[in-house]
């Protein structure tokens, strides 16, 4: 089950039956590199992911089992063009969010996957060959990387569904109590400089300076292990944190974003995958860019 003391409020909805999917067209299936260069979108930890290079705007590292995305210039100018920075861009896409939590709209998403291996006899739902769900199409109240605060959940982000009133309050307010700690944290002196080459051996407890780009792993952004680690409270429904003065709070998160070692894409995508369905055509890829960079 996904960390996070609140994701029990999600996940019982999705133990109920569930209504048939608003758009069928997704998630779209990408089976090769040239496609997901040609979104603008490539994924380097799973799928047919081989050591091709890497697009330029490269997403978080946030464990070993979580995905590492980049994006092109193109794919992020459209997202910096809405209110996005990269990081808060980067942060939505790796949310795992399939729906508008909103409006409870289906959003574009994609899977990426190696067909051969999937399609394999001795394939039995492991790791590697296919990614979860990706959205390329992020709500414009994720733009502060402030999502429990800035979106009413009024709708399931993974199944669209409506909520109850009172589990979309409780969500709220678990989103209010996690921006004051972390308000809390910046009062404090806490994560307020950079850090140098010398407190990479720090303990634990010391919460003294955030991160930079420079200790990511192969270049992409780290993320800030110690909130999770000292702060579960935070981090109500997963995911991870990122301290910079150049968020407009000082510090921004990702929910439902699960970087340990060997997470399972769901059965339902590796059954449409043995479908036939839903595999990238020129249609579907035009539809995807329209999706991702014409809001």
């Amino acid at each position: 089950m996904m960390e996070g003391w609140l994701w029990g409020i999600l996940w019982q909805y999705m133990e109920t039956e569930q209504p048939p999917a608003a758009d069928p067209r997704y998630p779209v299936f990408l089976s090769d590199i040239e496609s997901q260069r040609q979104l603008g979108l490539l994924e380097a930890n799973y799928g047919p992911y081989r050591g091709e290079p890497e697009l330029p705007n490269k997403c978080f590292y946030y464990g070993d089992g979580g995905n590492l995305i980049s994006v092109s210039d193109d794919f992020l100018d459209a997202y910096v063009s809405r209110g996005f920075s990269k990081e808060t861009m980067c942060m939505g896409l790796l949310s795992g969010i399939r729906f508008n939590p909103e409006t409870g709209q289906r959003l574009a998403t994609v899977v990426m996957v190696d067909l051969k291996e999937v399609q394999s006899p001795d394939y039995f739902g492991e790791p590697g060959p296919i990614t979860e769900e990706i959205p390329v199409e992020l709500p414009g109240c994720f733009h502060r990387g402030l999502p429990l605060v800035d979106c009413r959940f009024a709708h399931h982000p993974i199944t669209g569904a409506p909520m109850k009133p009172a589990d979309t309050d409780r969500i709220a307010e678990a989103g209010a109590k996690a921006l004051a700690a972390g308000r809390k944290l910046i009062a404090e002196g806490k994560y307020s400089r950079p850090c140098a080459a010398g407190d990479a051996a720090r303990p634990l407890e010391d919460e003294s300076c955030y991160t930079t780009g420079s200790e990511g792993v192969r270049g992409y952004l780290p993320w800030e292990y110690r909130v999770n680690a000292l702060h579960p409270q935070m981090v109500p429904l997963g995911g991870f944190y990122r301290f910079d003065p150049a968020f407009s709070e000082g510090f921004a998160y990702a929910i439902m974003a699960d970087g340990a070692a060997g997470p399972s894409a769901s059965m339902d995508s590796v059954n449409l995958v043995l479908s036939g369905k839903n595999r990238a055509t020129s249609a579907s890829l035009n539809a995807l860019i329209v999706a991702a960079r014409d809001r």
